[in-house]
């Protein structure tokens, strides 16, 4: 069984559409800034960018 990071908590997702500049880079920014125990987050709709879909 894997471990789904998303099921802990540690994978949030951002649905909302955001701009790579500034939304994106600033929440990178701060994540960093806020040391290691921070989760990592999961952009769904990033403006300008498209992701593959399954069939």
């Amino acid at each position: 069984m894997r471990d789904d990071p998303a099921e802990r908590g540690q994978l949030p997702r951002v649905a909302d559409e955001m701009l790579p500049e500034p939304d994106v880079a600033a929440a990178a920014d701060a994540a960093c800034r806020l040391g290691d125990d921070v989760p990592a987050l999961y952009f769904d709709n990033v403006k300008g960018f498209t992701a593959p879909t399954s069939p």
